[in-house]
């Protein structure tokens, strides 16, 4: 017998034996269940809100009862008899999983899930796995009932026996609940042993600066040893002809057959002479693994490589850095690749190359997840920036950037980004900050405060090889128009307004040897309270002193000039010949002008050490002074 007693608008009260086939359709209700007992099939669809009341309510062993509702409450006893069945999808539930993603290989296929009943009251919840896949997964029973604070587990497995080549796979694992449908990632990499794999680039460049090249393998070595990886190739080793090397993460390098093997993951520099050259290994395993971690050697600068024969894009997350300081996904600004002579910043990790990246702490880990699919959060923009470019005939270095972003510390904060290591004949620029309390202390990247008048960046160039080169600067159209941009060479005093002239020549001191110089941007109130009014024309003709002196090879030619006038600069040597004619009989306006002398002669030839003058003419004025030339 079944009663129903009305006890306010919209609400039902079920109490009493159920002993037949019973269906309460409630839709919008409130339903209440007191002193009941369910043997049969029943069922209340989309109710309001469900209560079982202070008197016990008993699911018999061959009841069920299945409830559709918003929310969930219990006051009094309630027993589910062995057999009994009770379903409640509701709303309010929270059913959640221990992973996102499940990662198989052919070493591992077999893990475990876990799916939690973490709701704050209410009954037990019901969950399913919907098995849509292909016949490689394999999963344990596909629906169970999960306690309230209780868990329930899942084993996942992979049959590799229908796994039909080597490759990777994925798919989606999905799991019905009270909330709705959720889903795990699941990845699986079925590794491959090749018998000979071969570099999908060139080895071998030639024997100039700018033919170094970073290399690694992607994948597992029967034999680490770069003499198996290399020697059969290249040949014996000569560094006449080829040369391979490591870092110990500052300055120092280490030499084959000392650096003797490589690791996957790591990375090694190589110079090979002859231009054609490739490399091929034998016995070679594609890695099986959906994630590899590979540990940072050196507080500084690593040299790594993708472990994966697949191409990894930063944007995905798929590199990790994991260190003393926290953990963080890598980013198109921390990422260093080589080639052509110099550094530049890359998001992609291609199989066989390496890279430049640096680590805080010896022991910190570069996590690889090489199928992650999640997109990485945008990156800030700044509120503007400058780059800067500097360029010699055998290397260049073009990533630099003095900027401004909203937020910037006056120390180091993660906007700026440290100067990567030189190599080769090299010439570098960097933001030098040695007391900034950091591992590494020159930055190719420095972001200042908006909240200044104006801005100063103190910069480095430095170069093994004395020589002229070209300074040039861009960007400068998200630098607000009011602002003037200005380069300050103090050892001159020369000063260069770069909107109207973006690009100069310098002289260089070589062998690791600073040249300093300092990038002022604001109004001209500011730049003239800072280095003072340089608009005053001079007074007098003038020749100065060149710098440096001695110098090797590369010096610098300063004149004044109140007025224009047509100018004419040459090189003599001690017995009044004519070495090089620098200017011939060129108009230039009044102010202060310099030329930059690389001890050339009039064919292009290096000159010898020794003594020579240089012979100023404009107009009526001559003036000479003497320099010395040292090899």
């Amino acid at each position: 017998m079944i009663k129903l007693f009305a006890r306010a608008k919209n609400a039902l009260f079920l109490t009493g034996l159920l002993v037949c086939f019973y269906t309460a359709t409630a839709n919008g209700q409130n339903i209440v269940f007191t002193n009941t007992r369910i043997d049969v099939d029943s069922v209340a669809s989309w109710a309001t809100s469900v209560t079982f009341g202070a008197d016990s309510v008993v699911i018999g062993q061959n009841g069920s009862l299945q409830i559709e509702t918003k929310s969930v409450a219990f006051t009094g006893p309630f027993m589910i008899l062995s057999g009994g069945q009770l379903q409640i999808r509701t709303h309010n539930s929270q059913l959640t999983k221990s992973a996102d993603t499940l990662s198989f290989s052919n070493n591992l296929v077999q893990t475990d899930l876990i799916l939690y009943n973490n709701n704050a009251s209410g009954p037990a919840l019901e969950w399913k796995i919907l098995d849509h896949f292909p016949k490689w997964i394999k999963i344990s029973d596909g629906s169970e009932i999960v306690a309230l604070g209780d868990s329930s587990l899942v084993t996942v497995s992979i049959d590799t026996l229908f796994i039909p080549k080597a490759g990777y796979y994925k798919d989606l694992l999905r799991i019905r609940s009270n909330l709705g449908e959720d889903s795990v990632a699941v990845h699986m990499m079925y590794s491959k042993k090749f018998a000979k794999i071969e570099s999908p680039f060139k080895i071998g460049y030639g024997d100039k600066s700018t033919d170094y090249r970073l290399i690694s393998v992607p994948g597992l070595l029967d034999d680490t040893s770069l003499k198996a990886l290399l020697e059969d190739d290249l040949g014996e080793y000569d560094d006449k002809k080829w040369r391979v090397f490591g870092t110990d993460g500052q300055k120092n390098d280490t030499e084959y057959p000392l650096v003797s093997n490589l690791k996957r993951g790591d990375a090694v520099w190589i110079l090979v002479k002859d231009s054609d050259k490739k490399v091929d290994v034998d016995n070679i395993t594609i890695s099986g693994d959906t994630l590899y971690d590979v540990s940072m050697d050196n507080q500084g600068w690593n040299l790594v490589g993708n472990p994966f024969n697949e191409v990894l894009s930063l944007n995905q997350n798929t590199v990790e850095m994991i260190g003393t300081n926290g953990t963080h996904f890598l980013t198109n600004e921390e990422l260093w690749e080589y080639e052509n002579g110099g550094w530049s910043l890359t998001g992609t990790m291609r199989p066989w190359r390496g890279y430049a990246v640096a680590a805080e702490t010896i022991g910190d880990v570069l996590r690889f997840r090489p199928y992650n699919t999640n997109t990485a959060k945008a990156a800030q923009k700044p509120e503007w920036r400058i780059q800067i470019i500097a360029t010699t005939e055998q290397a260049q270095d073009s990533a630099n950037f003095a900027g401004i972003f909203k937020d910037a510390r006056i120390e180091n904060d993660p906007y700026d980004r440290f100067e990567p290591p030189a190599i080769g004949d090299y010439i570098s620029v960097n933001f030098p900050h040695h007391d900034w309390p950091t591992y590494l202390k020159k930055y190719s990247a420095e972001y200042q405060s908006t909240e200044q008048d104006g801005w100063v960046w103190e910069i480095g160039i430095e170069t093994n090889t004395a020589q002229k080169a070209t300074l040039a600067f861009a960007g400068f159209e998200t630098v607000p128009a009011e602002y003037r941009i200005t380069l300050l060479d103090p050892s001159s005093q020369l000063r260069y307004d770069l909107r109207s002239m973006p690009s100069q020549t310098i002289a260089t001191f070589g062998k690791g040897r600073t040249k300093r110089f300092k990038l002022l941007v604001g109004t001209d109130d500011y730049i003239a309270g800072t280095i003072g009014d340089d608009e005053a024309l001079p007074e007098t003709f003038m020749l100065h002193q060149n710098y440096p002196n001695p110098f090797n090879p590369v010096t610098t030619i300063r004149f004044d000039l109140p007025e224009e006038r047509a100018v004419s600069l040459k090189i003599i040597d001690m017995l009044g010949r004519e070495v090089a004619n620098l200017i011939e009989n060129t108009i230039f306006s009044a102010g202060r002008h310099s030329y930059i002398w690389d001890a050339r002669n009039a064919i292009g030839e290096r000159v010898s050490s020794g003594v020579y003058f240089y012979v100023l003419r404009a107009g009526d004025f001559r003036m000479h002074k003497k320099m010395v030339l040292l090899q």
